[in-house]
């Protein structure tokens, strides 16, 4: 009975008890109950649960669940933000905090460090990647929890702490003073040269230092030659709207970026490119997916609206709502209220957000459906259509139309899941590295001919197995197609169809899950050694190897490169000198 209540929020409750008492109606005169009423109402129902209610009831949960109902009311980003919450999402979105620099986990009790970031305070004394801390300022950390580490961890800029760490191959403890210092957080997460003339830029978020990360990347990728750009906005869920402006307005150089409209005079604002494209005549690929979303999609939605790039992927998430956070202040720091203000809207009009009409779940699982309906010309009757700079057809109201689809990646099992969310495979690779002499020094050697032995991924299946993961499952192809058939209305009797066709290509169907993720495994192996050798960016070009949707996208760059002479030919972009 206690977790229906609290499952269902405190608003349920009220509802219920206020229609028995005869509060709710219009016989019963509720227009006549002001703001006033409804708030004394609540809190005496909260104070008349807690007294009568046949179970004991949490009323602090139930006000929580009062809130999330309120909120959930009104849009599908609206939120509140406790006040350790709000402070996380600000130093996010401020891209930096103060620290000693590196991301970790805690792996078999001990603090592992997962990696160092470049100009850190650890960077700067010497830790590395698979260190183990294990004593903070005197104090045992083995088996201290996540939270208590960032605590122990984190602190004001200039002040020290003391880490013993153990460290593969060292006998002894190695001891590190680390000045705490403000730890600026890369919204590059990598960037490299594909070949000799593609720069390749992954952009993670969007915060306050996202212009001068892209901006320090570019020019790092045209000092190495540079001559077309592949932006990688994929599964980057957005950040700032300032941001977003910055970072378009590198590369167009005339009109306007976005638009903003709400209920205020205030929050109604045109933004327009400052006439100094810096790298405004290089051809340009962005990638997006399903998951890019709100900044994202202002870039993408710029971009292709001035037939400034080439928009390749899935069809973006549809999120076209300005967030605004909202300090809840009563004597003390009661938390942000993060609230929607404005909506977004791209330079040819197109209002990005996709209807929210159902419930919240609905909203979200149809913005990562990887079905993706707005790629068929079909769906996109009745849709509202804009055109862009040299008249091209882009459409409104479901998040931004892609110019090419391309097929997504192979789609993780079940398994392959399982491991991505843990940390298995760092775990192995730090083992590995000890059992295993024979890493090539170069590392292009390691990334296109270096495999891991078969009695390495025969450990790994029995380290796996020690960690109670299920890897001898019997794959659920027949379970999912069945599921992909009654989505779409296809008669089940096509599914033997299907799997007899596939049998006839030479694919065992009843193969193992371990077996059919073999490639997957030695991959994520590969990754994780190629972090510990060498870096992050080494990381990302193994992963990139089996990217296909990445390798597709390579293959458009003449067609962007003819749509940029296109768009160059109308004279509105300022040619680099």
């Amino acid at each position: 009975m206690k977790s229906k209540y609290l499952k269902h929020g405190f608003l349920i409750l009220m509802v219920f008890l206020l229609s028995s008492m005869g509060y709710i109606g219009a016989a019963y005169g509720e227009d006549k109950l002001t703001e006033i009423d409804k708030m004394t109402i609540m809190n005496l129902i909260a104070d008349k649960v807690r007294s009568f209610h046949i179970d004991p009831i949490n009323v602090i949960e139930l006000y929580d669940g009062a809130i999330r109902g309120m909120i959930d009311n009104l849009d599908p980003h609206s939120s509140y933000m406790p006040p350790a919450a709000a402070i996380d999402f600000a130093e996010r979105i401020e891209g930096n905090f103060e620290g000693i620099g590196i991301t970790f986990s805690v792996i078999n009790d001990k603090i592992t460090v997962i990696g160092v970031i470049k100009n850190g305070p650890s960077e700067r004394v010497g830790l590395k990647s698979r260190d183990k801390i294990v004593i903070i300022d005197g104090i045992d950390a083995v088996g201290i929890s996540e939270d208590k580490v960032k605590e122990l961890l984190r602190g004001p800029e200039g002040t020290e702490v003391q880490v013993n760490v153990e460290r593969p191959g060292e006998e002894d403890l190695l001891k590190f003073s680390i000045t705490r210092d403000r730890v600026e957080i890369n919204s590059v997460s990598h960037a490299y040269m594909i070949d000799n003339i593609t720069g390749y830029l992954a952009l993670a978020t969007f915060t306050s230092h996202t212009d001068a990360n892209v901006l320090k990347a570019l020019s790092m990728l045209k000092s190495q030659g540079m001559e077309r750009l592949i932006l990688d906005l994929r599964n980057n869920s957005g950040g700032l709207l300032n941001a977003a402006i910055r970072v378009a307005d590198l590369f167009i150089n005339e009109g306007k970026i976005v638009s903003t409209r709400g209920r205020r005079n205030i929050d109604n604002r045109v933004w327009e490119a400052n006439k100094s494209a810096r790298y405004g005549t290089i051809p340009i690929i962005v990638m997006i997916n399903h998951i890019s979303a709100s900044a994202s999609e202002i870039v993408a939605g710029a971009l292709q609206d001035h037939d400034r790039a080439l928009i390749v992927g899935q069809t973006s998430f549809g999120k076209g709502l300005v967030m605004r956070p909202i300090p809840l202040e009563n004597n003390k720091d009661l938390g942000n209220l993060m609230l929607t203000v404005a909506r977004y809207y791209t330079p040819s009009g197109r209002l990005i957000q996709r209807p929210y009409d159902g419930s919240k779940e609905d909203y979200l699982r149809e913005g990562f459906d990887d079905f993706d309906p707005n790629a068929l010309d079909a769906d996109k009757k009745g849709r509202s259509v804009f055109k862009t700079d040299l008249g091209r057809e882009v459409y409104g109201g479901g998040g931004i139309t892609p110019d090419k689809t391309l097929l997504q990646n192979k789609i993780l099992n079940e398994l392959e899941r399982t491991l991505r969310r843990s940390n298995l495979f760092f775990e192995f690779a730090d083992g590995y590295l000890v059992r295993n002499n024979d890493i090539p020094d170069d590392f292009n050697e390691f990334l296109f001919n270096y495999r891991i032995p078969e009695h390495e991924i025969a450990r790994f299946k029995e380290f796996a197995i020690g960690k109670d993961i299920k890897i001898g499952n019997v794959s659920l192809f027949r379970e999912e197609l069945k599921k992909l058939l009654k989505k779409f209305d296809v008669p089940e009797e096509s599914a033997e169809a299907v799997e007899k066709s596939l049998v006839n290509m030479g694919i065992d169907l009843d193969e193992t899950l371990f077996m059919k993720s073999i490639d997957y495994i030695d991959r994520g192996i590969k990754m994780e050694i190629a972090r510990m050798l060498w870096g992050t960016e080494e990381r990302y070009k193994i992963w990139h190897t089996e990217d296909t949707e990445l390798i597709s996208a390579l293959s458009y760059f003449e067609e962007a490169g003819n749509l940029l002479e296109r768009r160059l030919a109308l004279g509105e972009i300022k040619q680099d000198e």
